[in-house]
């Protein structure tokens, strides 16, 4: 199996920042992007308030099916004590797991060391021609259940049966 490992790159303009991660992660299983995203959200970073970049990509991440990985301490430290501290130091990835972040503050910097470690033992591989079926029986009793008012429907087994000789191919 491979992994991908796309650089980092200087965040695009906000309109190019979506289309730029669709391009690396399209058609590509076991991808890992890690860095200074500077996208702030309140998913990963509890103590700041989302800007348009953090937006963006936890908008991404649900839309793609991708990951976002952040570790649980701040990553940033701004000397100016009006800002809290926020998590702008991310991984996005892929069909990848067993992955442990390690933060330190051991650099003189206003952001603290960051490390993924990636165990590359355990590679999920990518489901390709996946064909999954809906079992109506079970969605219809579940729905009776869960939804009052939606009654069962009889027959059901001996409807979906028929249903076929209902539709016409032109």
């Amino acid at each position: 199996m491979r992994l991908a490992l796309p650089l980092p790159f200087a965040q695009s303009t906000k309109s190019r920042f979506v289309h730029d991660l669709q391009e690396i992660f399209r058609n590509r299983s076991h991808c890992l992007m890690l860095g200074d995203f500077n996208a702030k959200h309140h998913t990963w970073s509890s103590t700041s308030r989302a800007n348009s970049a953090g937006n963006s990509l936890f908008k991404f991440s649900q839309t793609f099916g991708v990951d976002i990985l952040a570790p649980n301490d701040p990553t940033y430290y701004s000397n100016n004590q009006n800002y809290l501290p926020s998590t702008i130091d991310l991984g996005i990835l892929k069909d990848l797991q067993n992955i442990t972040i390690i933060t330190s503050a051991e650099l003189s910097s206003d952001d603290n060391q960051v490390c993924f470690l990636v165990g590359l033992d355990n590679l999920t591989p990518h489901t390709y021609n996946q064909i999954l079926f809906t079992n109506w029986i079970n969605f219809s009793d579940n729905l009776s259940q869960l939804i009052c008012g939606n009654p069962l429907i009889k027959n059901l087994k001996r409807r979906l049966q028929i249903l076929p000789s209902k539709f016409k191919i032109l």
